[in-house]
């Protein structure tokens, strides 16, 4: 192009405005992305493995001091020939980048053997979401408040009315009678 035709372009088109942006945060870096990537996840373990076995396992690696949260995720035997089967996971959060590097140096690859001979190779990577689960704080406000709640106390009260009276008995006939509609 000439420079006559690119002086005639307006140069300050909405397009160009919003890529001069995502520009921008591409070179400066989302703070997001900066931030320490400590949770893993451990891949392909055997479906039927036991999460107790595991947790066996990586017990040199993960202790309450090493990881702020972990979790396992039991895998499936499919009984049709056609499916395949879904392999255990597990996820690990570490407290610092050495624990993780240490870990994931000496544990990915481990074999697991299981009676048939099958062989399962654990995979570690980071896990793709790094966000931890927040366990729940606030306790339930309306937690041992029945009792006191006047719909509750007007219901226990018809049950105990109900249960003074004598319960009449009504004949078959009657019973019959009542449920037949009215001879016009």
């Amino acid at each position: 192009m000439s420079a006559a035709t690119e002086s005639l372009r307006p140069s300050s088109s909405p397009n160009s405005k919003a890529r001069a942006r995502e520009k921008e945060k591409r070179q400066k870096g989302d703070p997001k992305s900066q931030t320490e990537r400590l949770k893993t996840v451990v891949r392909r373990l055997p479906p039927n493995l036991p999460e107790n076995i595991f947790w066996q396992s990586v017990q040199q690696w993960v202790t309450g001091d090493t990881v702020q949260w972990k979790a396992f995720y039991q895998g499936k035997f499919r009984t049709r020939i056609n499916k395949e089967n879904i392999p255990s996971r597990a996820y690990i959060a570490f407290r610092n980048e050495e624990q993780l590097a240490i870990f994931s140096r000496d544990y990915d690859g481990h074999v697991f053997r299981d009676k048939a001979g099958n062989e399962s190779i654990a995979i570690v990577e980071f896990a793709p979401f790094q966000k931890i689960p927040v366990e729940k704080k606030k306790p339930d406000s309306k937690i041992g408040t029945i009792e006191i709640e006047e719909d509750f106390q007007s219901f226990l009260k018809s049950l105990e009315e109900g249960a003074s009276k004598p319960v009449e008995v009504d004949s078959l006939e009657t019973l019959i009678a009542a449920s037949q509609p009215p001879p016009q």
